[in-house]
């Protein structure tokens, strides 16, 4: 296959380097962190142009927004005790490969598409949104339960009539990390209602709109139970911030929240990423622009930072910037962050990555980049072994409506001196760094 061709289809990329680690959940933990401390091989004197590359491909079959995941020792049955790379594509499959062979077959494939019933994905136009294109399937970063094996993701499919509406479904999938199996009684269906008069009720119901609203953040485990959360596509309405909770061995509904049941929007976006967890359980949650009226005593909380029970769901706390009114137009909102030894790392639209030291509870910018991150910015991630040697990687992509064909641009930043590294042409969107291996995907 030529170097064009590789680049038009999707694909997974890795430097070499043996694995020991995992990464069971995006940004690596549920502090959210975006640090991987256990790295021994990729440092600031080896990452550069000479002596880091691209050495293999895992070719998958449709676009790649969900972080990968990697878990090492997994006994795949009839194949033997694997380091396996699990990757989940728009056109709704999951994949599991041997992380230490790249172009070999997977080791096994599950597709949540049925030709037979008309199951497919759902198209750009269908969603009425051209964020991503062409198809939309798995978007948010599943995540691995090690204490029973199973890899939970959830899939939006679509089942087209041509006499009466079209179906629009969204579906938790519980996997077994070893074969793909479902589990669990599984799939289940997501569906929510609430109490409410905002947009798109009935008869003072809020239901759940499986087309209008997007999960795009990441799935989270802890309290044993798998959180997921939505927003929108391109702001279409109506849509409102959901957070629901579901049983992990049961797949049974535990907790729902709207965040707005009496407003419009405030989508959780998450910045692709996923709640933060306390070590009591409790779950931080950012809400995007929408409704705010819970300082007068309403329900809805646009533009705010939530603190969840996470039994419950039942906000417990919540802070909203007294200029929220200004900052709930469409487009802003909060974004993504990596922390490293007392450093907060950040890259927003049009602007260059950005180092902040924190102390006494105070950010003081100390350095930036001199390259810059066009929209959408840039979700930054750190390796590093303990305290020292620390990589920050980030990777600047195309626009939302530039052209499909603009190759993206994988940075490795010295953390020390914010001397950009390996600069490498034509990786995708998403990356993740295991124990001497910068992943990336597409």
């Amino acid at each position: 296959m030529s170097l064009s061709a590789l680049l038009a289809a999707s694909m997974l990329t890795l430097a070499v380097g043996p694995c020991t680690a995992q990464v069971t959940t995006s940004q690596y933990n549920n502090s959210r962190t975006a640090a991987t401390l256990h790295e021994k091989i990729l440092t600031p004197q080896n990452v550069n142009a000479q002596q880091f590359g691209r050495v293999g491909v895992f070719n998958v079959d449709g676009a790649v927004y969900a972080q990968p995941l990697y878990v090492p020792a997994v006994p795949v049955p009839g194949k033997g005790t694997r380091d396996v790379l699990f990757v989940a594509t728009e056109h709704d499959s999951v994949y599991a490969f041997d992380a230490n062979r790249a172009g070999d077959p997977p080791l096994w494939k599950v597709s949540f598409l049925d030709k037979s019933r008309g199951v497919t994905t759902l198209s750009e136009d269908v969603v009425a949104c051209p964020f991503i294109r062409p198809e939309v399937g798995i978007t948010s970063t599943p995540m691995i339960d090690l204490k029973t094996g199973t890899l939970f993701v959830l899939a939006r499919t679509m089942i087209g009539h041509r006499v009466g509406d079209d179906e629009y479904l969204q579906h938790l999938h519980a996997l077994a990390i070893t074969t793909g199996v479902e589990k669990f009684g599984g799939p289940k269906l997501i569906t929510a209602s609430v109490s409410g008069k905002g947009a798109g009720s009935s008869k003072g119901q809020v239901a759940f709109d499986a087309l209008r609203e997007n999960p795009r953040a990441a799935l989270t485990l802890a309290n044993n139970k798998v959180y997921l959360e939505c927003a929108s596509s391109c702001d279409v309405d109506p849509y409102h911030g959901w957070v629901m909770s579901y049983d992990a061995q049961t797949l049974a509904q535990n907790s729902v929240l709207n965040v707005n049941p009496d407003g419009t929007q405030a989508g959780i976006w998450l910045s692709d990423t996923g709640p933060a967890v306390d070590p009591e359980g409790n779950l931080y949650v950012p809400s995007g622009n929408g409704t705010f009226d819970a300082a007068n005593g309403g329900r809805d909380y646009g533009d705010s930072v939530l603190k969840l029970d996470g039994s419950s769901l039942a906000i417990q706390d919540y802070f909203t910037p007294h200029d929220q009114e200004r900052i709930k137009l469409p487009g802003a909102g909060l974004g993504a962050i990596a922390y490293w030894n007392g450093h907060a790392f950040f890259a927003t639209s049009d602007d260059s990555l950005r180092a902040y030291s924190i102390k006494n509870g105070l950010l003081t910018l100390q350095i930036t980049s001199s390259s810059k991150f066009i929209d959408p910015g840039a979700t930054p991630s750190i390796s590093a072994d303990g305290n020292k040697n620390a990589i920050v990687w980030a990777i600047a992509t195309k626009t939302w409506n530039g052209p499909d064909t603009k190759a993206a641009v994988l940075f490795a930043f010295d953390e020390r001196e914010n001397l950009p590294g390996a600069a490498i042409v034509g990786l995708p969107v998403s990356s993740g760094v295991i124990e001497g291996r910068a992943r990336v995907s597409s």
